[in-house]
């Protein structure tokens, strides 16, 4: 498994984008961008691509990602990660 980290969320899209991972994790609130805005960013750039997305936040009212998981803050890492590998069992 390969690990890909980005400080911002620009960053995160770009290496989406170009590495096509097959589990991404969304911290929607580790930076002042507006959430829906990378949510609906992100959403666009992967339409149609198989991904499977883990959101971290307080998700407020309204769609997250089809099929996206939702993990709640504040939280712990082992749910954290027990979600992370039963998605990249399912991709490979």
């Amino acid at each position: 498994m390969q690990i890909l980290e980005a400080e911002a969320a620009a960053e995160g899209l770009a290496l989406a984008r170009e590495h096509q991972p097959d589990v991404v994790v969304l911290d929607l609130e580790a930076e002042s961008a507006d959430a829906a805005a990378i949510r609906d960013e992100f959403s666009q750039q992967t339409r149609g691509r198989a991904k499977s997305v883990i959101v971290l936040g307080k998700i407020r009212r309204g769609p997250v990602f089809a099929g996206g998981h939702v993990i709640s803050k504040p939280y712990h890492f082992a749910p954290l990660v027990h979600t992370i590998e039963q998605l990249a069992a399912k991709a490979a």
